[in-house]
């Protein structure tokens, strides 16, 4: 029960640090599927 707690906090915060990746973007047209950014945020 524990790890899976764990997995949880660790998907929540990859997916956080990605969306604010993206905070400092200028347009909506400009936020779009990058690996590089999915790999930073792991």
């Amino acid at each position: 029960m524990a790890y899976l707690r764990f997995a949880a906090m660790i998907a929540t915060s990859t997916v956080a640090m990605y969306v604010m990746m993206y905070l400092n973007t200028w347009s909506f047209d400009h936020v779009y599927w990058s690996q590089t950014r999915a790999w930073m945020a792991l």
